[in-house]
C-alpha cells in the first residue's frame, strides 16, 4: 500500500510539474504513454485520471490537440477493456469501468 500510494504521489508531482510550466507536453505524453502500456489495475486508471485533471485542459492545447486526445481516449478504452473489472494492486474493491466512466467526463470537460 505504501508503494502504491508514493507511486500515486509522485505521479500527480509530475502533472503538477506539468500543469506549472516545469516540464514540456512531451514528457507528460510520454509519462501517459507509460501508464497506458503498464496499465493492469484499477489503481492505474485512477492514476491516469489523476494525472489528466491535474495537468488541466493545457494537456490538449497543442494544434493537434484534438487528434492527440481522440488517439488517448482511443487507447485508453482499447487498455481498459482488457483489465479485468475489480482488478486491484492492492485488494481495494473497486469498479474499472466506474473509474473509466469517471475519466471520460473529465476528458469531455477539457473540450475546447
Amino acid at each position: 500500500m505504501k508503494r502504491w500510494n508514493i507511486a500515486l504521489d509522485f505521479s500527480r508531482f509530475i502533472a503538477d510539474l506539468f500543469a506549472f510550466g516545469l516540464i514540456q507536453l512531451p514528457i507528460m505524453h510520454d509519462c501517459l504513454g507509460i501508464l497506458l502500456h503498464e496499465m493492469v489495475s484499477v489503481e492505474h486508471v485512477r492514476v491516469v485520471q489523476s494525472m489528466i485533471k491535474r495537468a488541466g485542459p493545457k494537456l490538449w492545447q497543442t494544434a493537434d490537440g484534438h487528434e492527440r486526445r481522440q488517439e488517448f481516449t482511443r487507447r485508453f478504452m482499447e487498455r481498459t477493456a482488457l483489465v479485468p473489472d475489480n482488478a486491484s494492486l492492492i485488494g481495494r474493491e473497486d469498479s474499472v469501468r466506474r473509474v473509466i466512466n469517471v475519466c471520460a467526463i473529465l476528458l469531455d470537460s477539457f473540450i475546447e
